[in-house]
């Protein structure tokens, strides 16, 4: 992930929960028809690692490297690793706008979700990816588009927590469309032979309902910014509870059911 002391989430228990439930299957599936055993593979800002692990499972010849600005993320995965029994996955700091390798030194670099955290600097950072990949290398990201929540039934109340997380988003430098811009990113970064999909998130079940209702509720409590911008009175902590509270309703709302859709790009390197 990015700087740390830019890191708008934080790493509160709810942040990593969410983390682990990151996979492969599910957030690196529109890679998966690309990959060959017997190659290199950077995970650019892999937290904890579920993924990295994901694709070391898959590839067990290959050298699968995560990095991340987080040592105590890392520590995770490395832990995971050992408790796996795989051997073939490697972690250490990084950051995505100076990754710590030389140049053409992977056949795949992959990102989930970290574009949308550097603001200005999104350029720099798919240089950095480009730069480190190989000639004729892969380059593969999946970024979310927060316009595309959609929940059922409507919930006024939910409708104006969801403008203020936009609100809050944006005013702390994150990138709330960065799923439709990626076309554009790989066109300004000279990708060649680029390949764009779409993937939805359905949450229609009570588990992941609950989850998602106390996701949300626990963003407008643990946000490392929340407490600023009620002083600033952008928000009450009036406001903030009632939000909490109708996050929390969600889920035992009958019919309840929400979706999100990711965008995906897989390009190559000239």
């Amino acid at each position: 992930m990015i700087d740390k002391s830019t890191y708008y989430v934080g790493y509160p228990k709810y942040f990593l929960t969410l983390q682990k439930l990151r996979s492969i299957e599910v957030n690196a599936a529109f890679l998966v028809p690309y990959l060959q055993d017997n190659i290199s593979l950077l995970d650019c800002g892999c937290g904890l690692g579920s993924i990295t692990l994901g694709f070391a499972g898959l590839l067990k010849n290959s050298k699968i490297v995560g990095v991340d600005t987080e040592q105590s993320l890392l520590d995770m995965g490395i832990t995971e690793a050992k408790h796996r029994g795989i051997t073939n996955a490697h972690f250490q700091l990084g950051n995505i706008l100076k990754l710590p390798f030389p140049d053409n030194y992977f056949d795949i670099v992959f990102e989930h979700s970290l574009l949308l955290h550097l603001s200005e600097y999104k350029d720099i950072g798919i240089k950095e990816m480009l730069r480190v990949l190989k000639p004729g290398g892969i380059i593969a990201v999946r970024e979310i588009d927060f316009d595309t929540l959609i929940f059922f039934p409507y919930n006024e109340i939910l409708k104006k927590a969801l403008d203020f997380r936009l609100k809050m988003f944006l005013d702390n430098g994150v990138d709330y469309h960065m799923g439709r811009k990626l076309r554009y990113l790989f066109n300004k970064a000279k990708v060649e032979y680029t390949y764009f999909t779409a993937s939805s998130v359905i949450v229609d079940n009570d588990k992941s309902l609950s989850f998602a209702g106390n996701y949300f509720a626990s963003e407008l409590r643990d946000l490392i910014f929340i407490e600023q911008m009620i002083k600033d009175g952008k928000i009450s902590s009036t406001e903030i509870a009632i939000y909490q509270n109708e996050w929390r309703k969600f889920p035992e709302t009958q019919g309840a059911f929400m979706q999100y859709t990711w965008s995906e790009a897989v390009g190559y390197k000239r």
